[in-house]
């Protein structure tokens, strides 16, 4: 679990701060303060910490923050463009209590950021990786002892982003450096563990990242892929294989989904409609409400609401037995009326805590009430200090992130006086006022 983030110079955020995240945090704020942007880098993180052997990824779906130009900070006028930036993020490792750490320079290598320089550590062994201009450098720090690793300038592209992996041979048991200098051959390269594989067991997969608008209901559909992907297009796909291939694990989504539906007032009642027993077969993905004791008809997805269509990819993810443990969210209350909005904020607290993390951007003060007084209320597990708010306010030309917290009574602690502005504006707009 990632316990916070830090940035400098990164898009609109231009002097270092660092932002406190919980198991379920809400990013609040006006447009174009850097929420989007601010999700992006914890994807970025995330990945790169899961995925041995990869450099950062800015540019990962549903978020796409362009070249060096569109990411480093411009901070106007004769202030120029920054010439590099920095991306960092901490947290505890669930499963030994171990402190982790990552912090990346990037500079500009062609039109697209380049790591300088990596400073990661795990308990009480660490790395800096650094770009040099005859190759790079590599100095470790491990209980084993201290020692640095030279790579020369003729390394190859490949070659050089793999050394910020390294971790050293110090986690072989039988290993124990003879010398403050090695220089180490590609063989003995490729045998030593990475940073990112320890990582990964800190951070717990890859996450899963949501649009604020998901794919547009269909009337029929056709089996095809199943991959998850930001715009919810799988899930139907998804429904309907549970449904035909493993009915006990589609009843038991189907009867959490009609639990929020219900809740929510949007629907009582989903199937998925086959049209044969074969996996090729179309199908349709029907709903229907109750009316006290009577059953209303069943009703094509297109021929209901909107908001029922967006909010079914959420479910899914959510109450999928083998989810993730990071979600990324924007603005998951998208074309749900209020009352849709307040029941997801329950959700929300029902999936966050010690295996699942989910940061949420947010417009809604019907979903954030929501959170706080299912926490006062102790209608789940969440205790205040798993809710972390993060208040986005412009300052000029840059942006600065307020870490809140709540008190046991739900109150949101030490605001400033841009953040109850800023949901009496949305509620003003919401009600054309």
């Amino acid at each position: 679990m990632i316990d916070s983030i830090t940035l400098e110079n990164f898009r609109c955020f231009l002097e270092r701060q660092s932002a406190r995240l919980a198991p379920l945090t809400l990013l609040v704020g006006e447009n174009s303060t850097g929420k989007t942007s601010f999700l992006a880098a914890i994807n970025a993180v995330a990945r790169f910490a899961n995925e041995p052997g990869s450099n950062f990824e800015f540019k990962s779906g549903p978020f796409d923050l362009g070249t060096f130009y569109e990411i480093a900070h411009h901070r106007g006028g004769r202030g120029g463009r920054a010439t590099s930036f920095k991306l960092g993020a901490s947290g505890k490792a669930k499963s030994t209590g171990q402190n982790w750490h990552l912090e990346a320079e990037f500079g500009q290598s062609q039109s697209n950021p380049a790591i300088k320089k990596l400073d990661t550590a795990v308990g009480s062994s660490s790395v800096v990786w650094e770009s040099k201009e005859k190759g790079v450098e590599v100095h470790t720090q491990t209980p084993k002892g201290c020692w640095k690793i030279e790579r020369g300038a003729k390394e190859n592209e490949r070659s050089i982003i793999r050394s910020h992996d390294v971790v050293f041979r110090s986690f072989r048991k039988d290993f124990v450096p003879q010398n403050d200098s090695l220089t180490m051959s590609d063989e003995d390269f490729s045998e030593l563990y990475s940073m990112s594989w320890i990582l990964a067991r800190m951070i717990g997969g890859l996450p899963v990242a949501l649009a604020p608008v998901r794919s547009r209901p269909q009337r029929t559909y056709d089996p095809g892929r199943t991959d998850l992907n930001h715009a919810g297009e799988d899930i139907p796909a998804e429904l309907a294989e549970l449904a035909l291939h493993n009915p006990a694990k589609w009843q038991e989504l189907k009867k959490k989904m009609e639990e929020f539906g219900h809740s929510s007032g949007m629907f009582d009642e989903i199937r998925v409609r086959q049209y044969g027993k074969r996996g090729n077969e179309p199908f349709q993905i029907q709903v229907r409400k109750h009316g006290g004791n009577l059953k209303g008809p069943w009703r094509n997805l297109i021929d209901v609401g909107y908001g029922v269509s967006q909010i079914l990819p959420l479910l899914a993810v959510f109450f999928e037995a083998s989810k993730p443990s990071l979600f990324l969210l924007q603005q998951p209350e998208v074309h749900l009326h209020p009352s849709a909005q307040a029941a997801l904020g329950s959700t929300l607290c029902q999936i966050a805590g010690r295996q699942t993390q989910a940061i949420v951007e947010t417009h809604s003060d019907f979903l954030a009430d929501r959170i706080r007084t299912v926490v006062r209320d102790k209608h789940s597990s969440l205790k205040p200090k798993d809710v972390s708010i993060l208040f986005f306010e412009r300052r000029h030309l840059a942006v600065c992130i307020h870490s809140l917290e709540i008190d046991e009574q739900g109150n949101v602690m030490n605001a400033p006086s841009g953040y109850r502005q800023f949901f009496m504006d949305e509620l003003k707009n919401t009600l054309g006022i």
